[in-house]
C-alpha cells in the first residue's frame, strides 16, 4: 500500500529530477514542433498566431539537439531551459498526494 507520507519522501529526489530533465524535454519538445516555413495563406495565420512577426521570424529552425541547446541558451539565457517547469512540479509535488492516496487505498 502507497502512503501520502511515502510520496512525500521522494519529493526531493522528484524535484531534483524535474530540475535536471526539463532542458533535455524543452530542447526535445521544441526539435518536435519545429516547422518548415509555410506558403500560401498559413503565413498570414501563423504572423497572427506569433504576435503579428512574420512568419519567418515565427518559424525557428534548429540543426540538432546540441544546436538547440546552445541557441536556447544564447537567445532565451539560463531561464529559457526551465519554461514550462511549473507543471512538471506541481505534478511530483504534495498536490498529488490526494490522487495517489485515492487511487491505492
Amino acid at each position: 500500500m502507497l502512503t501520502a507520507g511515502g510520496t512525500r519522501a521522494c519529493l526531493p529526489v522528484n524535484l531534483q529530477v524535474c530540475l535536471l530533465t526539463n532542458p533535455i524535454w524543452l530542447v526535445k519538445t521544441r526539435l518536435q514542433l519545429q516547422r518548415l516555413p509555410l506558403t500560401g495563406a498559413a503565413p498570414a495565420a501563423a504572423a497572427a498566431a506569433a504576435g503579428g512577426r512574420p512568419a519567418a521570424a515565427a518559424t525557428q529552425l534548429y540543426n540538432g539537439f546540441l544546436d538547440a541547446l546552445v541557441r536556447i541558451g544564447r537567445e532565451e539565457g539560463l531561464r529559457g531551459y526551465y519554461k514550462g517547469l511549473g507543471p512538471s512540479l506541481v505534478l511530483v509535488s504534495g498536490a498529488t498526494d490526494t490522487g495517489v492516496g485515492a487511487v491505492w487505498s
